[in-house]
């Protein structure tokens, strides 16, 4: 964003605020912040300086509350200037008599010096938790032993009924990244005049670029092996082979069937967005004053996330996502999604005139894409795929007798699972058919990451997709 533009859009904020009575702080806050960005002078020095950060002050073990909230924070790249909006969110509630905030923060400056801590959030206060300064510890977010010893002493020193890990920085789905190359997502966002809202900017087609808890200062992410290892560890040593409570992914494109499959052994509850977010993420000012008030289970405060998180960009963009996963409903499909793999495969064998994959891909095409164009809406394909099953037509023996009706029964089947899976689904208008769960559907290639994964190597979709290309 250029500056001559920034001053423009900050001078109809209150023209903004005039006209819409239901306009709220975040609103403001988050065009401020998205706006300011490249527009004013930032640095790691301003940020520490503006914080109430507390170094030598030792925060003693606490006795165990209802909930404690792991936030691993990877911003050491260029989502920097957005921790320091969250963590102001987070320090005007703070951890309460109910629940604990405990964050992981890497950040860089400018010339690339790295500054870490570990943070216990008061209100008002943020203590490092160890009572030194970490600005010269060279601990690496893209290194599963980085998170595995956050979770460690978290879980430890902040006992607690039930846990949430929040992981927070860019995100590319299932996919790993191109090495050596990080998305700047927020600048996909333009202002609409007519609207005074946010317009996300489609289609996105280069590859993909980036990583979950990306680590600038080494080119280092969490893959997707790195992200199943850190987790299995942590439920094995630190929760005593229990699970996490609540994942959630203050990231983008992360709501997918590939990404919930490789996190249920470790989590009840998943809670990400099928699109890519806005700098700014979500609002914990707002989510942390919800469960001051009350004790809440693990499934409410997943529901939570979601209403949240729609509370704050519903005045914002038309161009949002953000659903709630109940992880022990995935298996069930995914093994759908297999049969149905299976069937499609044979329907393409016997296929006449090119009719299964041309409703295939006439079904893809008119699908709910995101800002990677090769994650598709999975119950949207799959109302599709219902509706254009009548053009099949099969060469006719015993094999395909009852094919189509067979696979009519297998997309209803995985219509009511996914309705048993997304028990909390809300979207900007633009994204009405979105249905809180997104699956990987590419055009041309398939990406080699993907190929590599455990999840094609389980299931027949990844079969299913060579079949579309032969």
């Amino acid at each position: 964003m250029i500056i001559k533009q920034t001053k423009k859009i900050i001078s109809i904020i209150g023209l903004l605020c005039a006209h819409t009575c239901a306009i709220s702080d975040s609103f403001t806050s988050v065009l401020y912040e998205y706006h300011q960005q490249d527009a004013i002078s930032w640095s790691i020095d301003k940020m520490i300086n503006s914080l109430p950060l507390r170094t030598h002050s030792l925060v003693k073990k606490q006795g165990q509350k209802e909930w404690t909230v792991l936030i691993y924070i990877a911003a050491a790249n260029n989502l920097a200037r957005f921790s320091q909006f969250n963590l102001e969110q987070m320090y005007r509630v703070g951890s309460q008599k109910r629940f604990n905030i405990v964050v992981h923060l890497d950040v860089k400056d400018q010339q690339g010096k790295k500054h870490t801590w570990r943070l216990y959030v008061k209100k008002g206060e943020l203590v490092a938790i160890d009572g030194t300064n970490n600005s010269s510890a060279t601990m690496d977010s893209g290194d599963p032993q980085t998170l595995i010893s956050f979770c460690k002493m978290g879980i430890s020193q902040f006992p607690a009924k039930k846990y949430a890990l929040i992981l927070w920085d860019h995100g590319t789905g299932y996919l790993d990244p191109l090495p050596g190359t990080i998305a700047r997502m927020n600048h996909r966002f333009t202002l609409n005049e007519k609207t005074n809202m946010f317009d996300l900017c489609r289609p996105y087609l280069s590859e993909i670029l980036r990583g979950i808890c990306w680590d600038e200062t080494t080119g280092n992410y969490l893959s997707n092996q790195k992200l199943q290892y850190a987790l299995r560890t942590i439920c094995n040593e630190s929760l005593n082979g229990k699970k996490f409570d609540i994942i959630g992914f203050d990231a983008c494109l992360m709501s997918m069937l590939e990404t919930h499959d490789l996190i249920a052994p470790f989590a009840h509850y998943a809670v990400g967005s099928q699109e890519v977010e806005l700098g700014t993420g979500w609002n914990y000012e707002r989510l942390f004053s919800y469960l001051k008030k009350r004790n809440v289970s693990a499934r409410d405060f997943a529901s939570q996330m979601v209403k949240e998180y729609y509370q704050t960009y519903c005045n914002v963009t038309r161009d949002f996502t953000m659903s709630a996963v109940d992880l022990s409903c995935v298996s069930k499909l995914v093994k759908n999604l297999d049969l149905v793999s299976n069937l499609l495969s044979l329907c393409i064998k016997y296929q006449k005139e090119e009719s299964v994959k041309k409703v295939v891909m006439a079904s893809r095409r008119v699908c709910t894409r995101f800002n990677q164009p090769s994650f598709v809406d999975f119950g949207h394909l799959y109302d599709n795929l219902q509706k254009g099953l009548s053009y099949i037509k099969l060469r006719k023996n015993t094999v395909t007798k009852k094919a189509i009706s067979a696979l009519r029964a297998a997309i209803k089947q995985g219509k009511t699972l996914l309705g048993q899976a997304v028990f909390a689904n809300m979207t900007g208008t633009n994204l009405g058919n979105a249905q809180g769960v997104s699956i990987y559907f590419p055009v041309t290639r398939i990406h080699p990451s993907y190929a590599r994964s455990d999840f094609a190597k389980d299931n027949s979709w990844y079969k299913f997709l060579l079949a579309c290309r032969e």
